[in-house]
């Protein structure tokens, strides 16, 4: 079995952190470090010039030996182009001329001699000219699944046809009406229940949060995207976007806002500050504080909706069976409850919808967690039984078979979850339920000040 993986190039100057590091994270650690102990398995790696740059020197993917693709290849398969974002759109929006795929396929074969890959697995983005140059090949792209940061353990996602979420819309109704039987689903029940549970015992916003329900009509909570790369929604940047949101909602419906808590946000202190002003029902709490990551999901129990737009914020909110309000035109369309923000009033008076088999279906046919990985041969069986499928079907709903029983999973969450919450000593000083509108930067600065730490206690999984 040859597996291809490949750093999509002009994605490399929007990731965070080293790049190499990135990638290390993604195609080695969680990944690759388990195929190439097979002899039948053959790993080929391509990265950017960045992080090949920086890998020489932090070293982080050696063991992959990866190959180089330069950026002077870009410049020459898109000699047109003015920015490295032109040429991402291009491929992202497969707007490509027959001139670009042959130019990349002359140069994939000149690094890539004498390879032909049965699997190409890409990160970020799919890469249509991947496609055209190995088209008998099954291509998958790996990205974080339904969880992926604290308190949660860590997931990926195979997608086989878009970024976003491909693979999902084509299926939705076969998702949406999965069938589980009584059992699974108050099996799944009890699972939600303990794992809302754990959360909201430890939410340090719990009585803040709770006050606020008394306050506003409903409250909806809206994670502010970092950009609009995927040209998903109308707005280019964060603060037209919330003021679009902020304009079309009435004042007595509450909007709590917060950010990616690995991405710098445009909307710093003085912007949302001075919003307030305005717009009294705007919510902010610098629930980050240096050691929250997933900050977001103390607000589910608390709130009646979530605006989406391109988060798995709003995936991960069915487990509180929240509505999901999407602003984005793909990303959110497979498991979302509305479009827009018309009609809101009417909307939230509407009883929920039972996602419980969506969600199911999500964890236990599409996310591999990380302990799977500490199986023998569970990784290789996982792709190989997606390659024999692909080869005889193509892809079809079938190419996701049940990865694993639903109560192996639950009990793994919820240990892990148990492990990061040591009881009474893991309960969090009430000083975070009285700080507003403080930005994400300056609140650790705030906490210090009352000698207050806050720590997860994190365990090697």
């Amino acid at each position: 079995m040859k597996i291809l993986l490949y750093q999509e190039p002009t994605t490399a100057i929007y990731l965070p952190y080293p790049v190499s590091k990135v990638c290390k994270d993604h195609l080695y650690d969680w990944l690759a470090k388990y195929l190439i102990t097979f002899e039948d398995v053959e790993v080929m790696t391509v990265v950017s010039e960045l992080t090949y740059i920086q890998n020489q020197q932090f070293h982080d993917i050696d063991i992959l030996k990866p190959i180089c693709f330069k950026d002077e290849y870009l410049t020459q398969i898109f000699p047109n182009c003015l920015s490295i974002q032109e040429m991402f759109l291009k491929i992202f929006n497969s707007d490509l001329s027959d001139e670009e795929y042959t130019k990349f396929q002359e140069i994939i074969k000149k690094i890539l001699p004498d390879f032909e890959p049965d699997i190409v697995i890409d990160f970020q983005i799919h890469n249509d000219l991947l496609k055209k140059a190995y088209p008998n090949a099954l291509h998958l792209l790996v990205e974080n699944g339904l969880f992926s940061r604290p308190p949660f353990p860590r997931s990926l996602r195979y997608e086989p046809i878009h970024f976003l979420n491909g693979f999902l819309n084509k299926y939705e109704n076969e998702i949406r009406n999965f069938s589980i039987s009584e059992w699974q689903r108050e099996s799944f029940c009890n699972f939600k229940r303990d794992v809302r549970k754990i959360i909201d015992d430890n939410n340090p916003l719990k009585d803040a949060l709770k006050e606020l329900k008394t306050k506003y009509r409903y409250l909806l909570l809206c994670p502010i995207p970092t950009d609009n790369l995927y040209k998903e929604t109308k707005y280019d940047d964060q603060y037209l976007y919330l003021l679009d949101i902020l304009n079309k909602i009435p004042n007595d419906i509450g909007l709590i806002i917060t950010f990616h808590d690995s991405c710098t946000s445009q909307l710093n202190t003085g912007i949302i500050n001075t919003l307030q002003q305005k717009y009294k029902n705007l919510i902010y709490f610098p629930v980050k504080c240096n050691s929250y990551i997933s900050h977001s999901l103390y607000f589910f129990e608390y709130c009646d909706a979530i605006i989406n737009m391109h988060t798995m914020t709003g995936t991960q909110s069915m487990l509180w069976d929240l509505k999901v309000i999407s602003l984005d035109r793909r990303y959110s369309k497979w498991f979302c409850d509305k479009q827009g923000l018309d009609n809101l009033d009417e909307f939230l008076s509407e009883p929920q919808k039972d996602k419980t088999n969506i969600i199911y279906w999500y964890m236990t046919h599409f996310s591999v967690y990380i302990h799977c990985t500490q199986k023998p041969n569970w990784y290789y069986n996982y792709f190989k039984n997606k390659l024999d499928s692909y080869r005889k079907n193509g892809i079809t709903f079938n190419l996701f078979e049940q990865t694993e029983d639903f109560e192996e999973i639950s009990k793994y969450i919820l240990d892990y979850l148990k492990s990061l919450y040591p009881g009474e000593e893991h309960k969090k000083a009430t000083l975070l339920q009285t700080i507003f509108s403080v930005r994400n930067e300056d609140s650790h600065k705030v906490l210090r000040l009352f000698g207050l730490k806050f720590k997860f206690r994190l365990k090697n999984h």
